[in-house]
């Protein structure tokens, strides 16, 4: 072996460690890149899903806060029942409509508030009915009737607490 060839040695041993340290750069550099990708993309979905979860929520509490009040607009309460039946499951549908329908059997509005937050969460949690606060008089509460009068049309009634 001359000194030649002992000089194209060197050179391919020395092209063979920088090929494969930047081969061995790039597939580390590619694998954290995932990586962070993967953690920055679950956050991403969480947060969709987080703000999913409100945007139901917000659905539910502005169909119940309107339905309560008594002064409702029908075609509003229509789209929010609707658009609230497209995701809810059916028997929590069905209850809720018993509720805005004042059908006798209806469990109370909380109850159904409690409910659905279970159904957005996807888990039961330690909130009870006691602990929604409600300003006004619903129909659940004790001794509340409802206000004498009212139009035949169907619209909902004011309340009133009998003392």
């Amino acid at each position: 072996m001359s000194v030649g060839d002992f000089l194209l040695l060197g050179l391919a041993n020395a092209a063979l460690i920088v090929i494969t340290q930047f081969l061995a750069t790039s597939w580390l550099k590619a694998r954290f890149e995932s990586s962070i990708r993967r953690v920055y993309d679950k956050r991403l979905e969480d947060f969709r899903f987080q703000f999913k979860q409100r945007e139901q929520a917000a659905v539910i509490a502005e169909l119940l806060a309107e339905w309560s009040s008594g002064h409702y607009d029908p075609k509003r309460l229509n789209r929010l029942i609707w658009e609230a039946s497209l995701w809810l499951p059916a028997e929590t549908v069905v209850e809720l409509s018993k509720v805005v329908g004042n059908s006798p059997d209806a469990r109370p509005m909380k109850q159904r508030l409690v409910e659905v937050r279970s159904h957005i969460k996807g888990k039961q949690d330690a909130l009870e009915t006691s602990h929604i606060v409600h300003f006004g008089y619903p129909a659940e509460i004790s001794g509340a009737v409802r206000h004498p009068g009212g139009e035949p049309s169907g619209e909902l009634r004011a309340y009133q607490l009998e003392v």
